[in-house]
């Protein structure tokens, strides 16, 4: 049996809020993503014409545009991975039209690291299933050493946890904010 070259399972998060991008960042590191960060939608896009991920986190209002133009100009319901709109001031109607414009969840804040973790990954298991491929796996932690109140991205990290991430920058226990 021939050994297969296994990848990171390819993440995407876009969002313009800074703290937000790093803290789903650190969460999806630990999980064992690779994990891509956008500000805005026209790097995302423009990152999307050379390379695909293997899912999506979109954030539904962003400066330059709304993340269900977005999912619009992808064409979402044909995009090869999965497209979660992400918001803090979600609505039925606005969660219908993104769901009608391709997106395959729209999650509210605060988000729980392991149900979106779980989210995401059964996501990629499907549309993997759906292509008829073999579905990616992270190999990162399956235990979070994190507790992760995604409303204002407060993060705080257990000791083991910072060790688990060595090439990040701390301070007094929380992420950092730097941009990407």
């Amino acid at each position: 049996m021939a050994s297969e070259t296994l990848r990171p399972v390819d993440l995407f998060i876009v969002d313009d809020d800074a703290r937000m991008r790093e803290a789903l960042s650190v969460v999806f590191t630990l999980a064992g993503y690779g994990v891509s960060v956008f500000p805005d939608a026209e790097r995302f896009l423009a990152a999307t014409r050379t390379r695909a991920p293997d899912c999506v986190l979109l954030d539904l209002h962003l400066p330059d545009k709304s993340g269900v133009a977005v999912l619009k100009e992808l064409d979402a319901h044909s995009y090869p991975a999965p497209i979660f709109i992400v918001t803090g001031d979600g609505d039925i109607s606005s969660a219908v039209e993104a769901v009608k414009n391709g997106a395959f969840d729209y999650l509210v804040k605060p988000l729980d690291a392991r149900a979106i973790v779980a989210r995401v990954g059964g996501a990629i298991a499907a549309y993997a299933e759906r292509n008829g491929k073999k579905a990616t796996r992270p190999t990162g932690l399956l235990i979070f050493p994190v507790e992760l109140s995604l409303r204002r991205a407060n993060v705080r990290f257990s000791h083991r946890s910072r060790e688990a991430l060595p090439t990040r920058k701390w301070a007094g226990g929380s992420a950092s904010a730097h941009a990407r």
